[in-house]
C-alpha cells in the first residue's frame, strides 16, 4: 500500500495538473481563461504542488490533507464558471499560503545555516506575489497582472536554479571523487550573486525598469555558465537524472540571456525567451526532482529513461514554443502536445507502486 507522503500526494497531482493546464490552455481553451491563468496556474498550481511535495516532509497527516484540499480547491474554483473572483483569490491566498507556511517551517528551524535562510524568505515572497496577483485581478489592471505573474515565476526559478544547482553539485561532486577525480567545491559566493542576480530580475521584470533587468539578467545568466563550467569534471559521469537538472540550469541561463538581450531592441518580445525559462527550466528541473526525489525516498534507482524521455520532451516543447514564435497556430499546439506528453509519463512513473 502506497504511504501517505508528501510526494506520494502531491507529485502526481502536479505532473497531472501540469498535463490539463496546458492543455486547456494551449490546445482546448474555454471562454474566459486568461495569459493570467496561465500564469497563475504554472506558478501557484504546478510548481507550488511540487514545492509541497518537496518540501512537507514533515508535515503530518492532517497537515498534507488539509493542504492537498485546499489546493485542490484552488485549482476547481480557478476553472469552474460562475466563480467571482473573489473567491478563486480567496482559495488561492489560503492554499498557497498553508504550503509556504508548512515548507517555511522546516527551514525555519536550521535558519541558523545561513545557505539555509534564503528559502523561508523567497516562500513568502511568492505568497505575497500571490496575493499581489490576485489584487491585480480584482482591480482590472492587466499591466500589474503581468508584472506579478512574471516576478512569480522568477521566484519558482530562484528556488529551482538555487535547489537544483545544490542537488545536481553535490551529487557530480560525489561522482568525481569516486572516479579518482578531484573533488567539486561548492560556489557558495557563486550562489549568493546568483540569488541576488535572480532577485534583481524579478524586480526588473515587476517594476519594468531596464536598467535593473537587462545586467541582472544577464549576470545571472554568466553565474549559471560558471557554475556548469565548474561541474564539468562530473558531467561524463552522470546519469540522466542529473543532466536532467544539468539541461535545465542550461535553459534558464540561455533564457535569461534572451530576456537581457529583448529588452535592447530585440526582435521579439521578452515573453519569448522567458518560455526558455519556464518550459525548458522549470518544466526540466521540476519533472526530473519530482522522479528523482520520490524513487530515492522509496529507496529505489530513479527511472532514468522516463526522466531522459520526458526531458527530450520539454527541450523540444521550448524550442518549438520560442523558434515558432512567428508560427503560433501550429508551434503553440506542437509545444503544448510534447509538454503534456512529458508530464504524462511522469505522472505514469510516479504513480507506480
Amino acid at each position: 500500500m502506497t504511504r501517505l507522503t508528501s510526494e506520494n500526494l502531491f507529485f502526481p497531482l502536479a505532473a497531472a495538473h501540469g498535463a490539463v493546464s496546458v492543455g486547456i490552455w494551449a490546445i482546448l481553451p474555454p471562454d474566459g481563461i486568461t495569459v493570467a491563468w496561465h500564469v497563475h496556474e504554472l506558478a501557484y498550481g504546478y510548481a507550488a504542488g511540487v514545492i509541497a511535495g518537496f518540501l512537507l516532509t514533515r508535515a503530518s497527516r492532517l497537515e498534507l490533507a488539509v493542504a492537498v484540499v485546499v489546493w485542490l480547491a484552488a485549482r476547481c474554483l480557478w476553472i469552474l464558471p460562475d466563480v467571482s473572483e473573489a473567491a478563486r483569490a480567496a482559495a488561492s491566498l489560503v492554499g498557497t499560503g498553508v504550503i509556504v507556511l508548512l515548507a517555511s517551517r522546516g527551514f525555519l528551524r536550521a535558519v541558523k545555516r545561513g545557505q539555509n535562510a534564503v528559502f523561508p524568505i523567497v516562500l513568502v515572497a511568492f505568497w505575497i506575489g500571490d496575493a499581489a496577483l490576485q489584487a491585480a485581478i480584482l482591480l482590472v489592471e492587466p499591466a500589474a497582472e503581468q508584472a506579478a505573474g512574471r516576478a512569480a515565476v522568477m521566484l519558482v526559478v530562484l528556488l529551482v536554479v538555487v535547489m537544483g544547482g545544490r542537488i545536481a553539485g553535490a551529487a557530480l561532486s560525489g561522482l568525481a571523487q569516486r572516479s579518482g577525480l578531484p573533488r567539486i567545491a561548492p560556489q557558495p559566493q557563486l550562489e549568493r550573486v546568483l540569488v541576488a542576480a535572480l532577485t534583481a530580475v524579478a524586480v526588473g521584470l515587476a517594476t519594468d525598469l531596464p536598467y535593473m533587468l537587462v545586467p541582472a539578467s544577464w549576470i545571472a545568466a554568466g553565474a549559471i555558465a560558471v557554475r556548469l563550467v565548474g561541474w564539468a569534471p562530473g558531467l561524463r559521469l552522470a546519469g540522466p537524472d542529473l543532466l536532467s537538472l544539468v539541461a535545465s540550469q542550461g535553459f534558464v541561463a540561455l533564457g535569461l540571456a534572451g530576456v537581457g538581450v529583448a529588452v535592447l531592441q530585440s526582435p521579439w518580445p521578452e515573453s519569448t525567451p522567458l518560455h526558455l525559462v519556464t518550459i525548458g527550466g522549470i518544466g526540466i528541473a521540476t519533472v526530473a526532482m519530482m522522479l528523482k526525489t520520490r524513487a530515492q525516498r522509496a529507496r529505489l534507482s530513479p527511472p532514468a529513461r522516463t526522466i531522459g524521455a520526458a526531458t527530450a520532451l520539454l527541450a523540444l516543447s521550448a524550442v518549438v514554443r520560442v523558434l515558432g514564435q512567428g508560427e503560433p497556430g501550429i508551434a503553440y499546439p506542437v509545444a503544448g502536445i510534447a509538454w503534456i506528453a512529458a508530464m504524462t509519463l511522469g505522472l505514469v512513473a510516479l504513480l507506480r507502486r
